[in-house]
């Protein structure tokens, strides 16, 4: 089931399937910021990954001396169907429980609230707040991140290449190492940046997986220096 809010600029929508992200449509600007699924290349919009972000060795690993199966990458929630449990004119809240089988292969007692919320001053500013609580009495493990993709071009007349990410003025990010094994290595890089502060977008970018950076500022936005559209994270 999908669920909407809307004010006088955005339309937002969100699925009890993963409380994913899976629309917010423009109205003042006529375009739909968020990736439409499309099989052929990823087929999910803004997924939520938990328990785990990214994927364990050999799909399982070990706790407390027991061994749990964790086949799939970044965890159960965003293939988890919550329940929602407020909707209201600017917001919804999403609810994901522990039951019988998530204890199988993630052995604590958990709640997972997720909201989607428009800002009270910013009509165009939305907040996804994810709220993790421990119901169980020993201390809980878990990792948590946000996996939204943003429809590019966001402007007519541009492509892919004419995109790059903004980190703001004087960034320091530094880029972390992983072992062929894919452990992290004590040691990091520095991660240059165009003109100290612009990473331009590349189909091949990712060819390697992921970039995982470390020091980022608070936010960073997605933009061209051809358009004057742009989204900020």
């Amino acid at each position: 089931m999908l669920h909407t809010i809307e004010n006088d600029y955005l339309k937002v929508t969100v699925s009890d399937h993963g409380a994913e992200l899976t629309s917010v449509y423009d109205k003042a600007q006529d375009f739909e910021r968020i990736w439409c699924a499309d099989p052929a290349v990823w087929n999910r919009h803004a997924p939520v990954l938990f328990p785990f972000v990214g994927k364990v060795k050999d799909g399982a690993y070990r706790y407390n001396g027991n061994t749990y199966a964790m086949k799939t990458q970044h965890g159960f929630a965003r293939d988890a169907e919550f329940t929602c449990i407020e909707e209201t004119t600017d917001s919804i809240t999403h609810k994901l429980v522990y039951s019988d089988e998530t204890l199988e292969i993630y052995p604590f007692e958990f709640e997972l609230l997720i909201t989607h919320r428009f800002d009270a001053e910013n009509p165009r500013l939305l907040h996804v707040t994810w709220t993790v609580k421990n119901l169980g009495s020993d201390e809980m493990l878990y990792s948590i991140g946000g996996h939204p993709g943003f429809q590019i071009p966001i402007e007519k007349n541009l492509k892919f290449e004419d995109y790059r990410i903004d980190f703001g003025e004087d960034p320091k990010p530094r880029r972390i190492l992983f072992s062929e094994d894919c452990f992290v290595l004590e040691e990091d890089e520095a991660f240059a940046l165009e003109e100290g502060r612009y990473l331009n977008l590349e189909h091949n970018l990712f060819d390697d997986d992921a970039i995982v950076l470390k020091e980022m500022p608070r936010e960073v936005t997605l933009e061209s220096a051809k358009g004057s559209k742009k989204i900020t994270v």
